[in-house]
């Protein structure tokens, strides 16, 4: 689908999420709403939309500002609701929620414009999400299960993120590994799928002489990717769009990964 800049603006919303909540389920609705609303703040950048050159950039940016507000305010809100209420829902549940906050404010506070090292800013979200993210399967682990399956999101897409977006050695390792943990699928996402993805990603930015001992160590980069996946397979072809501190031009690399059901 192609979108004209005027039909971007008739897909906004036209009302903000309510943060205004007193129940777990109502939370979860606001941060569902605000989560969308980032991710169509984020839209101008894509492909999908034609007449990018004549794109407002102080529309963008009033719009990210406006979420970067209503992101905080909804956490504040949310650590009130839980202070009154401790019991509003089990721990699993408030984690998910906690790390869905957390990949949420990266997203919006990096933005979709500048050089890809601004991503290094936001090591200590990239922690948070980790330790949330392994928190929370462990205790997926603990149910027995041999495998897992949920409509809504949990901690596949925030551990990609970190995994892809940290180019800390050790955090996106971290991430990787508990993307390995639990076969599971959260909506569009598999956890096998996202793990061998971030891995291959991983190996390509950390080519060299020498293994990389921190995110500025890291000089070629993954600004974008775009995949084609063939689930019945377990494959998926990998574009990966690079930018490298010697080069103002991008790099197209393309990648054939597969993975092992289980």
């Amino acid at each position: 689908m192609t979108l004209s800049v005027d039909e971007y603006y008739q897909m906004h919303p036209s009302t903000t999420p309510d943060m205004e909540f007193n129940t777990f389920a109502e939370a979860h609705a606001s941060l569902t709403d605000l989560a969308r609303l980032v991710l169509i703040a984020d839209i101008p950048s894509s492909d999908s939309i034609t007449g990018a050159s004549n794109w407002n950039m102080d529309v963008y940016n009033t719009e990210r500002a406006n979420c970067v507000i209503l992101v905080r305010r909804w956490k504040t809100n949310f650590e009130d609701l839980l202070c009154c209420h401790p019991d509003a829902a089990p721990p699993l549940s408030i984690n998910m929620l906690r790390m869905m906050h957390a990949t949420t404010s990266i997203i919006i506070a990096a933005g979709e414009f500048g050089p890809d090292t601004r991503w290094d800013e936001h090591y200590d979200g990239f922690v948070e999400i980790v330790d949330l993210a392994e928190s929370i399967v462990a205790e997926l682990c603990q149910s027995g299960c041999q495998s897992y399956f949920s409509v809504e999101q949990g901690y596949i897409d925030g551990a990609f993120l970190v995994a892809t977006r940290c180019r800390d050695p050790v955090i996106r390792r971290r991430a990787i590994e508990v993307l390995r943990r639990v076969p599971r699928q959260e909506g569009i996402w598999q956890s096998a799928g996202a793990a061998a993805v971030a891995q291959r990603w991983m190996e390509v930015e950390e080519e060299g002489p020498k293994a990389p001992e921190c995110a500025s160590d890291v000089r070629t980069r993954v600004s974008s990717a775009r995949t084609s996946a063939n689930v019945d397979a377990s494959s998926v072809r990998l574009q990966l769009y690079m930018s490298t501190r010697e080069s103002a031009h991008p790099v197209v690399r393309e990648e054939y990964v597969q993975w092992q059901k289980k």
